[in-house]
């Protein structure tokens, strides 16, 4: 699997080269995410530079509002709670629990680690 990988990157990294229309930058940012693609999610760079913004509660939000749903919609979604308890798990003040962070991985198409 990583010398897949690793040749991967390696293509990769040659098509950016040859195109000359991606920035130095971005072309790291990039290889960076791909790197991350192959690790558990809290072991890649991106965890490590944004962790601290990236708890249970924020990503819930986060993928709320990308799906547009209001905290009342989301959780009717999740069987009938409360807007308050939506409100608590967003911002914090209550902890996301194993199974509806399942539930919430299954509506998102992500996965569970994003919720705990």
């Amino acid at each position: 699997m990583k010398n897949n990988l690793d040749n991967f990157e390696k293509h990769l990294e040659s098509k950016i080269d040859s195109s000359k229309s991606v920035s130095k930058k971005r072309k790291n940012e990039i290889l960076t995410l791909l790197k991350d693609a192959s690790v558990p999610f809290r072991e890649g760079e991106f965890w490590k530079k944004f962790g601290y913004e990236a708890g249970p509660g924020n990503n819930m939000r986060t993928y709320r509002e990308m799906a547009g749903w209001s905290q009342t919609e989301l959780g009717q979604k999740l069987g009938g709670i409360a807007r308050s308890h939506i409100s608590a798990y967003e911002s914090g003040k209550r902890s996301i629990g194993k199974d509806l962070a399942k539930k919430l991985a299954k509506l998102f198409k992500t996965s569970v680690e994003m919720f705990l």
